[in-house]
């Protein structure tokens, strides 16, 4: 399919840039999120709860261990700390509704103070710190000092919280849901194989 250009660029380093151009980019997931709390489709897309992001996962995760049991059983260990910290009553009050999926994988540009979104591909309805989890993983794995990494992230959350309230519940969590997401993102990267190759 062809789109309009989306303007501006990708900071570097991808996706969020520096501390200054973070900040815009926490502003507008936060105001996307808020917009898609009145979002409605006929279309279906599967929740991304965690039979979708852990159990999926680990199906197709498991078959490219075999031979790696202690890889193996590493990641069940971090799969159950994962489930453990979600079986927390706290993690029922989190909020949910429709989100990107993928949003700091370099799929937004920033011109100015004006972020636009695009590649939609993995977004469903899920928790709203899924999203969250994606940008503070973007920060903290950026080349640059931890002092440095550090002001990227509380800036992005700085402009996040100018437009919507974030609980300590939600950040307690994001850790959490980081590792989460890199289990699923592992999974992803493999059905991609076919397409991409797997070595």
């Amino acid at each position: 399919m062809l789109f309009t250009a989306a303007p501006g660029r990708v900071p570097e380093p991808f996706p969020l840039g520096n501390a200054a151009q973070s900040i815009h980019f926490g502003r507008s997931l936060a105001m996307f999120h808020t917009a898609a709390d009145t979002f409605g489709s006929v279309h279906e897309r599967p929740p991304l709860d965690l039979k979708y992001l852990l159990d999926r996962s680990l199906a197709l995760l498991q078959p490219f261990l075999n031979h790696r049991l202690e890889d193996w059983k590493y990641l069940l260990s971090l799969v159950t700390e994962i489930r453990m910290r979600f079986a927390d009553p706290i993690s029922s009050h989190l909020d949910w509704g429709p989100i990107h999926g993928d949003a700091f994988s370099a799929n937004a540009t920033l011109a100015g103070d004006r972020v636009t979104w695009f590649d939609f591909d993995l977004c469903g309805p899920g928790w709203r710190v899924f999203d969250l989890a994606g940008a503070y993983g973007s920060a903290m794995g950026q080349e640059r000092t931890d002092e440095e990494r550090q002001q990227v992230w509380l800036s992005f959350l700085e402009g996040y919280r100018e437009k919507r309230q974030v609980t300590d519940e939600t950040l307690a969590i994001i850790p959490t849901m980081h590792i989460l997401l890199m289990v699923y993102f592992m999974a992803i990267n493999l059905e991609k194989g076919p397409l991409y190759g797997f070595q």
